[in-house]
C-alpha cells in the first residue's frame, strides 16, 4: 500500500453516536476495493453497502445536542490499515484485528 493522506469532513451524529466524515479519497477507495476483491476471492462476508468512510467519535452520547466542533484543516497520514473483526460481547463491541495492510506492502 502506498501511504497517503485522509482530511475529516465534518461532524454529525446518528442517534447516540458521534462521528467525524472523511473526504472523498481515491486511495482509500481503491484499498477498500482491494480488501472487498480479496474478502469475497475467500469467501469471506463482508457488508457490501456503500463504504462510507467515517470516525467514530463517542457512542452512547447522552444530551441533547453535539458541541460546536470543526474538523476545517485537519488532516493524517495513513500508513496502515488495520481490518478488524467485531463481535458483540456482554460488556460491549469486541474489536480483534484480522489482518492489516502497511506502507511496506505486508499483509498479515
Amino acid at each position: 500500500m502506498t501511504p497517503f493522506t485522509i482530511s475529516l469532513d465534518g461532524i454529525g451524529s446518528y442517534g447516540d453516536l458521534w462521528w467525524a466524515g472523511i473526504s472523498h479519497s481515491p486511495a482509500l477507495d481503491a484499498v477498500v476495493r482491494r480488501i472487498r476483491r480479496a474478502l469475497a476471492e475467500n469467501g469471506i462476508p463482508f457488508d457490501r453497502k456503500k463504504f462510507s468512510p467515517h470516525i467514530t467519535l463517542l457512542r452512547k452520547a447522552s444530551g441533547s445536542s453535539m458541541p460546536p466542533l470543526s474538523t476545517e484543516n485537519v488532516s493524517a497520514a495513513v500508513e496502515s490499515i488495520s481490518l478488524m473483526r467485531s463481535d458483540r460481547g456482554k460488556r460491549g463491541m469486541i474489536y480483534t484485528e484480522a489482518g492489516a495492510l502497511t506502507a511496506e506492502g505486508a499483509s498479515e
